[in-house]
């Protein structure tokens, strides 16, 4: 049943045929899967996109993974995201499309994980992407992460809040580290930036009028929300929140 309503939601938002599908996140509900629950699980979740007489998808699906996909930092290993990946694609990603570039990182272990080596994959992506945009300077960049950044406590339902083991490494984190927030906003100076994880969702404007939509669950107790933006390379852009019970 509630792969049968996640399904219905995203058939009523492909009838609106956007160019791309972007999933923030916590693509499953629980990340200690053995490899038998792994595949049942993405095999459920690929039904939920499968085209159909009530679905017929035109652009491409990007995925986004999340602490329930991967873990948070202290859990977080090669193997489990060489796992997602395989199935789902790169958990730092950089797509250049229609003037925009679409930046996707890991944000499940930028800020501090027992494999340093993932944390040093996330940064020389993000330096990767700055050296792109660089490059063409045209593009206007889009920033999507599953943590959110960074906020003053109050601004949205999750208070500012990281916890770590006695090695560094962060076992719960509801929004991104301040100094992680800035050097995203700084080097990548992105137009708009997309986040999950806060069930509640939450709108917020950084220093230099950059907004942050954190995007309200598809869950039903959350009205199965989602969200259509629409962007022009060299001008504006619009956002429309839409929960399934009055998606049209």
């Amino acid at each position: 049943l509630n792969d049968a309503f996640f399904r219905h939601v995203v058939s009523m938002g492909v009838a609106q045929r956007p160019t791309h599908i972007v999933v923030l996140g916590d693509l499953f509900s629980f990340q200690y899967t053995d490899p038998v629950d792994f595949a049942d699980r993405v095999r459920r979740y690929r039904w939920i996109f499968e085209r159909g007489h009530d679905l017929e998808l035109e652009g491409p699906i990007l995925n986004v993974t999340g602490n329930h996909d991967i873990g948070y930092g202290f859990e977080v290993s090669r193997r489990n995201i060489e796992r997602f990946e395989t199935v789902f694609g790169a958990t730092n990603a950089m797509y250049e499309t229609h003037g925009h570039l679409l930046v996707i990182i890991n944000s499940m272990v930028v800020d501090g994980a027992a494999d340093h080596d993932l944390q040093k994959d996330v940064k020389q992506h993000i330096m990767q992407a700055v050296e792109h945009r660089a490059r063409k300077a045209d593009l206007k960049v889009l920033l999507f992460t599953h943590i959110p950044l960074h906020k003053p406590a109050g601004q949205c339902s999750d208070a500012p809040i990281i916890k770590r083991n006695s090695r560094g490494h962060v076992v719960e984190q509801t929004m991104l580290s301040p100094e992680t927030s800035t050097f995203l906003l700084q080097s990548l100076q992105p137009a708009v930036v997309f986040s999950g994880h806060d069930h509640e969702g939450c709108q917020y404007v950084h220093e230099g009028d950059v907004p942050e939509f954190t995007i309200r669950s598809m869950m039903g107790d959350f009205s199965g929300h989602s969200a259509f933006f629409t962007s022009y390379p060299h001008g504006d852009h619009t956002i429309r929140q839409c929960p399934f019970v009055t998606m049209t």
